[in-house]
């Protein structure tokens, strides 16, 4: 049975959406077989994985992640995107997608209920979630397992941890008991920065050993390679072998606390 992941914040521009995407190709390039749930509207991740021009056509027959609002599908089908991932993808600017905020309330347990019929078929499921406090987010959550929640050390990032950890409390509440954070990544950090080292003392006095060790710097080939839409060690410079290094330890630490194993 697959380990269901989501990359969540109710902030945007922290990263989750690269994240989710080099996790992925971190993950296929190690031989496990991954599905990637693209639950954010802008649909950035399923045009990067497959493309935008298959994004822009998805054939009817493909079941989009607005597809899984529907109560009780009969049938689950992924589109194949680059480097062997399979994907669940959403339009760009998905207005349907989007729709699903304003939908009633109960149907934000369907997506995981109709995952349920294709997730024995892969080893990692990731689940990319919007940057809100809505139902997408709801949704996503309740598909995963495990949570890992990247963050900016700039701003209020320390602050609005909060808000995520009271909507994972909230759905434990209500059956979810399992769902747990298993970690905080620092993204876009500036080590020369005594600013971004006061918030990360601060966040680490505050939630410990969630915070992971590693932390990302702000290095320009990461969105070089999120651009281009490929892994971060497919770019030949300097400056991204140190990007890799980083990327590589935090994808090793993710999956050491969420359970994933390879050969």
């Amino acid at each position: 049975m697959a380990i269901r992941l989501a990359f969540a914040n109710q902030k945007g521009g922290v990263g989750k959406s690269t994240l989710t995407l080099q996790t992925a190709y971190y993950a296929a390039e190690k031989g496990l077989k991954v599905l990637v749930v693209d639950m954010d509207g802008q649909g950035n991740t399923s045009a990067k994985i497959a493309g935008r021009e298959k994004i822009e056509n998805i054939p009817p027959s493909v079941t989009r992640s607005v597809d899984l609002f529907k109560p009780n599908l009969k049938q689950v089908v992924t589109l194949k995107g680059d480097y062997g991932i399979d994907l669940l993808p959403a339009k760009i600017n998905d207005d349907q997608l989007y729709a699903q905020e304003a939908a009633p309330i109960d149907t934000i347990i369907n997506p995981s209920i109709n995952l349920e019929t294709i997730a024995e078929n892969y080893d990692l499921v990731i689940i990319d979630c919007p940057p809100s406090l809505g139902r997408l987010l709801s949704a996503g959550l309740i598909m995963a397992d495990k949570i890992i929640m990247p963050i900016q050390v700039s701003g209020f990032a320390v602050d609005g941890v909060g808000g995520l950890f009271k909507v994972v409390e909230q759905l434990q509440n209500i059956g979810k008991e399992d769902l747990e954070v298993a970690g905080i990544l620092v993204n876009s950090f500036n080590a020369r920065s005594k600013q971004h080292h006061q918030a990360l003392k601060e966040l680490r006095d505050k939630v410990g050993n969630l915070v992971m060790e590693g932390v990302i710097a702000n290095r320009s080939p990461i969105d070089q390679a999120t651009n281009q839409s490929k892994p971060i060690w497919k770019i030949k410079t300097g400056a991204a072998r140190l990007a890799k290094v980083e990327l590589t330890i935090a994808i090793e630490d993710i999956f050491k606390r969420i359970g994933v194993s390879y050969e």
